[in-house]
């Protein structure tokens, strides 16, 4: 057209333009209109054209992928053990606190040492394109062995399946008969589903943010502070949890949690300016904090004793294992065929449809448990 401009580049040319994402690769020169970087920059034709850019299935790329499993089994395995001792010193303290008062400490120090790693990395880095992930490495390795170490000063308990006191056993069985059967009413199932479409956005989350802050331009400095300002908007959230839940419950908790997950998407489907995902971090309050604190009180309030163990594992690997494995191998999937603005997108839509019918189940819910008063009366 008369008047307009258009420039031949290649992809290593347009590295680090915000708002412009690319695939590293040099060899594939692009003929584009300025006015066209920001909103055509994750059509599936670009994707299509670069397929082979995005995996290559050397063995590096497997060795990394089991080393993650193995990882995960140990991460999972470790985290949920964490949370159930936690909710146990909880629940015998003779100081009134909460699992979120205590699970702040872990916040602070997860937001540190991400805010430590992302500055170590670019101080021991030369250059953008050769990123040292050794200070991180480094990092970690100390890390855990100073928590090896601190879990031989937790105090020892034992939690029996049931009490040995006729009274007291027969409170603990659940009217069904069995401790199990717990798990599957519908007050449960309803919160359970929650929990799934939770870790799925997590994972979403989790796999996908790093990945599109650099190709938004950000550097690691920036990445890192994206983990600690999560960490920072979810400490005072944790803080007060008990007391939220106490007064919302735990349903309404979930409620938010699935809508902030599809506001913070949507958002990051129009994000330009990496910087900006600062001020978008402010769902994480919900998204993490109050609901992480709502379902391991959840499974704490509503398993019998000698199975609460038993309900927050099947919920933290709900969350943390199938929900966020499902999450992020769909997010890839997404991510390689249509980009990374389409994947927020159909994300956040996933969310706020789940936030629909969640809250036609809590109507429900709530309904059905008011007709149980009135029969009873």
């Amino acid at each position: 057209m008369v008047g307009e401009t258009w420039l031949n580049v290649t992809r290593d040319e347009l590295n680090g333009v915000p708002g412009f994402i690319t695939n590293n690769s040099a060899e594939v020169v692009d003929t584009f209109h300025p006015s066209l970087v920001l909103i055509e920059n994750t059509s599936k034709e670009i994707s299509a054209r670069n397929d082979k850019a995005y995996v290559r299935w050397t063995l590096q790329f497997w060795l990394t992928g089991l080393l993650l499993v193995i990882g995960w089994f140990g991460y999972g395995a470790a985290n949920t053990s964490l949370d159930v001792i936690a909710l146990h010193i909880v629940d015998a303290s003779p100081v009134r606190t909460s699992y979120g008062g205590n699970r702040v400490f872990g916040t602070v120090g997860f937001g540190v040492f991400a805010l430590l790693a992302g500055q170590l990395m670019d101080t021991f880095s030369h250059t953008a394109e050769g990123r040292d992930f050794t200070p991180a490495f480094v990092t970690f390795f100390v890390a855990s062995s100073g928590t090896v170490l601190l879990t031989f000063l937790l105090p020892k308990t034992h939690e029996t399946s049931l009490s040995s006191d006729p009274e007291k056993k027969e409170e603990q069985v659940s009217p069904g008969g069995s401790p199990l059967s717990v798990f599957f009413t519908p007050d449960v199932i309803l919160f359970w589903s929650g929990i799934f479409v939770v870790g799925i956005c997590t994972g979403m989350l989790r796999s996908c943010i790093p990945w599109f802050l650099a190709e938004l331009g950000a550097n690691g400095l920036l990445v890192g502070m994206n983990f600690f300002i999560q960490c920072m908007y979810e400490t005072p959230i944790m803080a007060v949890s008990g007391w939220i839940i106490r007064k919302l419950g735990f349903h309404t908790c979930m409620l938010l949690a699935l809508l902030a997950f599809g506001v913070r998407f949507v958002a990051l489907y129009f994000l330009l300016d990496p910087w900006y995902i600062l001020l978008i971090n402010l769902t994480h309050v919900f998204c993490f904090g109050l609901f992480y604190a709502s379902m391991m009180g959840f499974a704490f309030e509503k398993a019998p004793p000698g199975t609460r163990g038993t309900l927050q594992g099947i919920l933290s690997g709900t969350f943390s294992g199938v929900g966020q494995g499902i999450g992020g191998l769909t997010a890839g999937f997404i991510y390689q065929a249509y980009g990374g603005r389409t994947a927020w997108l159909s994300f956040g839509i996933l969310a706020l449809v789940t936030a629909f019918f969640y809250c036609i189940g809590m109507l429900a819910l709530w309904r059905r448990e008011r007709n149980v008063k009135v029969t009873v009366l």
